[in-house]
């Protein structure tokens, strides 16, 4: 004896897929930017860089690229120069995502500059919000203004800094 009547199985199995499918794409959907701020500290604490990777917007993560490929290249020469040429092939292969994750690794000090012990204050405008947060950088806090944007639906972290321009 089936619990729903037969012509009414088939809707609620559809609704049931539908709703799934909705929570799927809407991962993030209801996050406050502090949330997802908080959500970036712990993979950064948990070492899943690629994550965090995923929660820089594309603009900062264009910015990322250019200095990451740069940073690789000058690895890349000293690398080679130092006779580990296998090792310099290998920079030169990397993506940026993936020299991202490898600079996190070396270096994950650089990471203090954002792990946040306290949210100050969020100031909010549409699909950007600035955060004022206190972060310990060599044992002393210090205050940091952390820009999200929301992109895809989901808020991310931007970088604020500008790359120099070539001078004319």
């Amino acid at each position: 004896m089936a619990l729903l009547p037969q012509s009414n199985s088939g809707r609620w199995w559809q609704l049931g897929v539908g709703l799934v499918v909705v929570s799927m794409f809407c991962t993030g959907c209801g996050e406050s930017p502090q949330a997802a701020y908080q959500t970036i500290i712990q993979y950064g604490r948990q070492g899943q860089y690629e994550k965090i990777w995923d929660r820089i917007d594309k603009k900062s993560q264009g910015k990322l690229e250019v200095a990451l490929k740069g940073l690789a290249a000058v690895a890349a020469l000293g690398a080679a120069l130092g006779g580990k040429k296998q090792e310099a092939e290998e920079l030169g292969r990397l993506s940026p995502k993936e020299l991202f994750v490898r600079l996190c690794e070396k270096s994950p000090q650089i990471l203090e500059h954002f792990d946040a012990s306290e949210i100050k204050s969020v100031q909010k405008e549409g699909d950007r919000a600035r955060l004022t947060v206190v972060v310990s950088v060599k044992g002393q806090p210090q205050e940091r203004q952390i820009t999200m944007i929301r992109e895809d639906g989901i808020w991310k972290l931007s970088i604020d800094w500008e790359l120099p321009t070539p001078k004319q």
